[in-house]
């Protein structure tokens, strides 16, 4: 397992993939932990272009779509480790895929909290 994380750190694709998704992560959290009313009884959870806010809940709830965003990336983390020894395409798409979506999540996550009713 030590070897594949050393194999991993060696392949600039594998590594720059995995840390960008896990530098966005951080700034995701960073983001929803300076802006969002995490102890609010009703918050925006969901913006949508036509309807406007089609979903809101209590503000602790905001979190729920960045654990998830983390959870997927550390899974792909530890799937890329256990591929990149046979597989190393594998291993490099799990991590720029794991960037996409710690971005999309994170453009998501800048526009609910940006909106203001």
């Amino acid at each position: 397992m030590f070897a594949n994380i050393a194999r991993a750190a060696k392949d600039k694709n594998t590594r720059y993939g995995f840390l960008l998704a896990f530098l966005v992560s951080g700034a995701g959290l960073a983001s929803i932990l300076l802006k969002a009313d995490l102890g609010s009884v009703s918050a925006p959870l969901h913006y949508n272009i036509y309807f406007g806010i089609d979903l809101a809940g209590p503000g602790i709830y905001i979190l729920l779509p960045w654990a998830l965003t983390v959870f997927t990336v550390f899974v792909n983390f530890f799937l890329a480790l256990m591929f990149i020894e046979r597989e190393l395409v594998a291993s490099r798409l799990l991590a720029w895929f794991s960037s996409i979506l710690s971005l999309v999540v994170f453009g998501a996550l800048i526009l609910v909290l940006l909106y203001k009713p």
